[in-house]
């Protein structure tokens, strides 16, 4: 969408427009509600609007501690708050989970002020309270998307930077990354042999506990990898979920090119100029009976990056061993003329590294 700082705008996905994050949400949030209480954390007085966020009537409110309805994980930092505002008189903002009488539980932004009541002579606190469980979902998903941003840029800098020889240890360590990233427990790259029709793991990552099984996969026919197949021809991703996994139809892919225990996986096909060189893989063993789309956004970007390296290794390699030869060949013939130069390979590298 072209905006420069992030908090101007959500990520436009599908070729939708971009809207100011709080747009839709400005008329939506619930009107404030006050509620007034002491020192010692007894509620004095309420308004309709502050019991109604808390699912009970004002009268029902009165003579009770208000730390009754504050989530337990955000007692201290209500306390905390509650402290410094009569300490030093200063506004208090801050926002925590606050308890219906059902039970239910919603995100609250509190405005704290001070107040004296000077004909009962006792110091009390004015708590404005709104509903800000819609907009905390949004700033969550806002944070998410950068950070999967992060992760985007990341691996992408990390595959350009590194060295044709550093390639391999590279794709592990971002491996590595997109499994955290996505919470499974396995990823994996293969790349396939399109004359010997043949596949291959080439990297694998997995968490402790899960013993990795590349070194048990050389390569493996295509044909006996059906569904690995069909991805590679059809050029769209394979997303297998747990039901799916369990209706047996997999059990001889599970097998091959799986470890064991896994509920749920996905293939993600390598494409570069056209053709499919191989894919992203990740195991699931944790219960995932639904995918993030992000992901698929994610290891899209991956993808183009680790196949872009690998080209760009076999290239160097490639051209480093005929240049080799190159100087190792001797140049000489027996009718070369004294005056007859010979020529020698340039040592300079090719004008596509530069790129």
């Amino acid at each position: 969408c072209g905006a420069e700082t992030v908090h101007v705008c959500l990520e436009c996905e599908g070729g939708g427009i971009a809207a100011p994050i709080f747009d839709d949400l400005t008329d939506a949030e619930s009107p404030p509600g006050y509620t007034l209480i002491t020192s010692n954390g007894l509620i004095i007085d309420t308004d309709p609007a502050s019991a109604a966020l808390l699912g009970t009537l004002p009268i029902a409110l009165i003579g009770k501690p208000f730390t009754f309805f504050v989530e337990s994980e955000d007692l201290v930092d209500f306390f905390i708050h509650r402290n410094t505002l009569f300490a030093t008189h200063k506004e208090q903002n801050l926002e925590i989970r606050l308890r219906r009488k059902d039970r239910s539980t919603f995100n609250a932004k509190l405005q704290c002020t001070f107040i004296r009541d000077w004909e009962k002579n006792t110091d009390c606190m004015r708590i404005a309270i709104q509903d800000f469980t819609k907009r905390r979902r949004v700033l969550d998903q806002l944070g998410y998307q950068l950070d999967l941003k992060n992760i985007i840029r990341s691996i992408t800098a990390n595959m350009i930077r590194c060295p044709a020889r550093e390639v391999d240890v590279s794709l592990t360590r971002e491996l590595k990354t997109l499994a955290v990233f996505t919470e499974v427990e396995r990823t994996y790259l293969g790349i396939i042999d399109e004359k010997k029709n043949n596949f291959s793991l080439t990297q694998e990552w997995c968490v402790t506990g899960i013993k990795p099984i590349r070194k048990n996969v050389d390569s493996i026919t295509l044909n006996r990898l059906p569904g690995l197949k069909k991805t590679i021809t059809s050029g769209k991703l394979l997303l297998v979920r747990e039901g799916e996994v369990k209706s047996g139809l997999w059990d001889s892919e599970l097998n091959r090119i799986h470890v064991a225990g896994t509920k749920s996986f996905a293939y993600f096909p390598l494409q570069a100029n056209g053709p499919i060189h191989g894919v992203i893989g990740c195991d699931a063993l944790k219960e995932k009976s639904d995918w993030d789309p992000n992901f698929f956004h994610l290891f899209q970007f991956a993808g183009a990056a680790f196949m872009h390296a690998i080209l760009r290794k076999e290239n160097e390699i490639a051209w480093l061993n005929r240049h080799k030869q190159a100087l190792c060949k001797t140049i000489s013939s027996s009718d070369q003329t004294a005056d007859q130069v010979a020529i020698q390979p340039s040592e300079t590298t090719p004008a596509s590294w530069n790129t």
